[in-house]
């Protein structure tokens, strides 16, 4: 985590205070459809003007890396034209070196509560396993990005970043499966850079952008067809030109989803015991005094608000627009499960010029002029040296009279022999035979290219002057460093996708669910979260819930997990032929390590071999629990129930408890309705319940969890034809 600086005032640029930002904004105003839609109107065509010197200019270099617009207009089409570029080996040799050291989050703690509470969690061999909520975060986070594919899409906005000098990555929600409403985070790249309009934002990783656009051009028939209650007839009609060509052009429709970080004013209680809430979240616990009803007392006296103080936190409302109907959302808006914009911007070299314009540079910018020039000399050279065979001839004037017609086709036929006046014979002039002047420049400007780029020959593996290993490898890292910009810019976009995702999780995970966690290693590990219990006195509860305690992400380079595993068994050998005493001692981990079948298995049986002393707790564990799966008969003759009948055993027993807490709910709830005086028990103990939430009563039951927040369910997501009408609401593809 950066440290707080006193000109920003906060520590993470997602922070939800507002009043701790630059720019301040004011609370949301209500508005009504026309107010809300000429704003859309009059921002997008702010953001059109925000973004457009930087859409021409990666325009041109996307061309120009694909072998266009090479050559500059009216350059005389008879002449030999060449385009020589090597433009696309350079942008793939940046991608390349950054998909072998691809960028992982990490999520930490910023509190005892993010480290210290406790999950348990059942691995695939049904072990238990015990994790804190920092680390169940980050296992839910390595699963979003499997199931997303999230490589791909971090790719696909790297590479644009590279050759075009930025690029996007987005967050958003869709149902998990056709069979519940549970809703599930996905991280996914936006194919068409040139479609996203933002606000101006001053953080590199847009957080604190104030709306943002995502279009698509659709033709009007389609959607007709889509958006059938959409006002007919000429949508655009009376609009001023700027806004008319931005939201209709050429017979198409731009719908675009619009999303927009409002402020909400909330007041902030500071209560006599230290501990700070909304005034939300107390709600119907404070008494017209300030005390905090049914909360034990402190040394100092009942626990009452100390002090109050407004403040503004954010939220993110969704919309999908025209520039003349809203189509989803309504109004009011969907509000979203972010702090921030779910838009992720991944930038090249950023500029920031005079006139408050940013420009995004991409690699090959400023290397076109040399490639142009580059391709102009080689194609002088190839067309010199193609026009030797065509040389003049030279002699006499009198040596032609008579055969001026046999001597202007002598480059052309096919003649056996040419005639001639006098005793001089005609001779071709030649010239030199190789162009060296154009090879020289043509040298000259592949060397500005590396030079632009900061490419050299070793970097790309080509041979070069430098012979020793050492000056090799300090070529290739100068190359990497005059190129860092690309990847880190990346890292840092991920570092916000995470950062959106561990904002997320605990309001999309809010329901009784097993979620599927991933390890550094790829394995999995379920948990489930959000377990309705029955506590002390009977009362619905909640077990394993998410959400507690406060983290930060961070984003680690390098080599994956498998590389990692190939380099620390290679290591392992070596130090195992040096030192032959440590293969008894290390030859578990080695074996572990390797790279074919059964390696485990034979690591688990070498495991077994080795003095339990050298084992780690778990380790031993393990073992034990083999052992007596595999001891002899039991008491009663019968032989011992394999691991899988031990599971199935133990999931029998669930049901019956959770059978047994179903019938102690019932009963309680009919001996709630037979007297009044046992309902107002039931009362106060729910308000305990909601005290425990809080952290004033170690013990009680936690409260149910929040409902969850309404929200567009595939926003971003390939649609399908919609039906008439229905609740789900998708954006267009991208």
């Amino acid at each position: 985590m950066r440290e707080p600086s006193m000109e920003q005032g906060y520590e993470r640029p997602d922070h939800k205070d507002a009043l701790s930002m630059r720019g301040k904004p004011l609370p949301d105003e209500k508005r009504d459809e026309a107010e809300l839609l000429q704003l859309i109107r009059e921002r997008s065509v702010e953001a059109q003007g925000l973004w457009d010197v930087n859409f021409d200019l990666a325009e041109d270099d996307v061309d120009f890396v694909e072998g266009l617009n090479q050559w500059p207009d009216g350059a005389p089409e008879n002449n030999v034209r060449l385009t020589l570029s090597t433009m696309h080996t350079l942008v793939e040799q940046v991608v390349g070196e950054n998909r072998q050291s691809r960028p992982a989050i990490a999520v930490k703690p910023t509190d005892l509560a993010g480290s210290g509470a406790k999950l348990k969690a059942t691995t695939d061999s049904g072990r238990e396993v015990e994790m804190s909520q920092a680390e169940a975060y980050e296992g839910i986070v390595r699963a979003i990005e499997a199931n997303s594919g999230a490589e791909a899409h971090y790719d696909r906005a790297f590479n644009h970043a590279v050759d075009g000098g930025f690029g996007w990555l987005r967050v958003y929600t869709r149902y998990a499966n056709g069979k519940d409403f549970d809703q599930e985070l996905v991280i996914a790249s936006v194919r068409n850079r040139w479609s996203v309009l933002t606000g101006p934002f001053e953080e590199l990783d847009g957080s604190d952008m104030p709306y943002a656009l995502v279009a698509e051009d659709m033709p009007r028939r389609e959607f007709e067809r889509r958006y059938p209650d959409a006002a007919p007839g000429d949508l655009f009609a009376g609009l001023p030109e700027d806004q008319r060509l931005f939201w209709a052009k050429d017979g198409r429709v731009r719908v675009a989803e619009y999303m927009e970080r409002v402020a909400v004013e909330q007041e902030l209680l500071l209560l006599t015991d230290g501990r700070l809430f909304y005034r939300d979240e107390l709600k119907d616990l404070l008494a017209p005094d300030g005390a905090l009803i049914g909360a034990p007392p402190t040394q100092e006296g009942p626990v009452r608000v100390d002090r109050a103080r407004k403040i503004v936190t954010w939220k993110v409302l969704w919309r999908k627009v025209t520039g003349h109907t809203i189509l989803e959302g309504g109004v009011k808006g969907l509000e979203l499960p972010f702090c921030s914009i779910p838009i992720v911007p991944v930038l090249g070299r950023a500029r920031d010029r005079r006139n408050g314009e940013t420009i995004y540079s991409s690699l090959i910018r400023f290397a076109k002029d040399p490639q142009r020039m580059k391709n102009y000399w080689h194609s002088k050279a190839t067309e010199r040296m193609g026009r030797a065979s065509n040389a003049p001839w030279v002699g006499p004037a009198e040596a032609f009279e008579g055969y001026e017609h046999e001597w202007q086709e002598a480059n052309s036929g096919q003649r056996a022999f040419l005639r001639y006046n006098g005793a001089q014979i005609p001779t071709r002039d030649h010239g030199p035979a190789i162009p060296t002047a154009e090879i020289q420049m043509a040298a000259i400007m592949t060397d500005n290219v590396k030079s632009a780029t900061g490419i050299y020959d070793s970097s790309i593996g080509a041979a070069s002057n430098e012979t020793s290993g050492r000056a090799i490898n300090s070529r290739k890292v100068q190359s990497s460093t005059t190129n860092f910009t690309y990847p880190d810019n990346l890292g840092r976009a991920i570092r916000r996708v995470g950062l959106l995702l561990v904002d997320a999780i605990p309001r999309i995970y809010d329901t009784e669910r097993v979620l599927r966690l991933l390890g550094e290693d790829g394995k999995g590990v379920w948990l489930a979260v959000n377990q309705q219990i029955a506590g002390p006195d009977g009362l619905p509860a909640v077990s394993q819930a998410l959400g507690k305690g406060e983290f930060d992400v961070s984003v680690k380079a390098g080599p994956n997990f498998a590389t990692q595993r190939e380099a620390a068994a290679d290591g392992m050998m070596q130090i195992s032929q040096t030192a032959p005493d440590l293969l008894p001692v290390i030859g578990d981990k080695m074996v572990e390590n390797m790279d074919w079948p059964q390696a485990s298995q034979i690591a688990a049986r070498m495991r077994r071999m080795m003095d339990p002393k050298l084992l780690s707790p778990e380790e031993r564990a393990e073992i034990e629990q083999e052992a007596k799966a595999g001891q002899q008969p039991g008491p009663d003759g019968q032989p011992q129930p394999s691991p899988e009948q031990q599971q199935a055993a133990m999931a029998e027993q669930a049901m019956q408890m959770r059978a047994r807490v179903e019938q102690a709910k019932a009963e309680a709830e009919m001996e709630k309705a037979e007297a009044d005086k046992l309902e107002a028990r039931a009362k106060a103990a729910e308000a305990m319940a909601k005290l425990a939430a809080l952290g004033f009563a170690p013990g009680a039951p936690a409260p149910m969890p929040p409902a969850p927040i309404e929200q567009p369910p595939e926003m971003g997501a390939p649609q399908p034809p919609r039906p008439p009408a229905g609740p789900m609401m998708a954006p267009p593809a991208q």
